[in-house]
């Protein structure tokens, strides 16, 4: 019975890491989309531009917001993987000290606040490629006078 309740106590130690890690996947493939599209927007406007099809008088300005996107995008994935690579040393951790009884308690005390961190990071620089995409679209519209 004893090893029972052991088993229990490691299911629920790492049970909010592997739901933290998942719901980090699910923020990558976001941002992986987003990524995507903004390159795929770069090469379209250059391959234009290159063929002399563009006529707007902006389509640098526009060019150039949406390569700001990418490499903020960039910075965000980059951030986000970081904190998907500390959870899951942190899950590693944890089960550590369950079977073996390793004292992680400092480890711990410093991975939790800097995941937070580099998640909250990732998602100020989303927000940023958010504000950036409005106002290449603003651009894109005839509309660059907005603000």
């Amino acid at each position: 019975m004893q090893m029972d309740d052991r088993y229990f106590q490691l299911f629920q130690l790492v049970h909010a890491p592997f739901i933290l890690i998942t719901g980090l996947g699910i923020y990558i493939l976001m941002l992986n989309a987003r990524y995507t599209h903004v390159i795929g927007r770069v090469r379209e406007i250059f391959e234009k531009e290159k063929k002399g099809e563009i006529l707007k008088k902006n389509h640098g300005m526009e060019l150039a917001l949406v390569v700001q996107r990418a490499q903020i995008l960039k910075w965000s994935m980059g951030l986000l993987v970081l904190s998907t690579v500390f959870s899951s040393i942190l899950v590693f951790l944890s089960i550590a000290n369950a079977i073996v009884g390793i004292d992680v308690f400092f480890l711990t005390a410093v991975l939790l606040p800097t995941i937070s961190v580099l998640i909250m990071g990732s998602m100020i620089l989303l927000f940023c490629d958010i504000l950036k995409s409005f106002k290449a679209t603003l651009i894109h519209i005839g509309h660059d006078n907005c603000r």
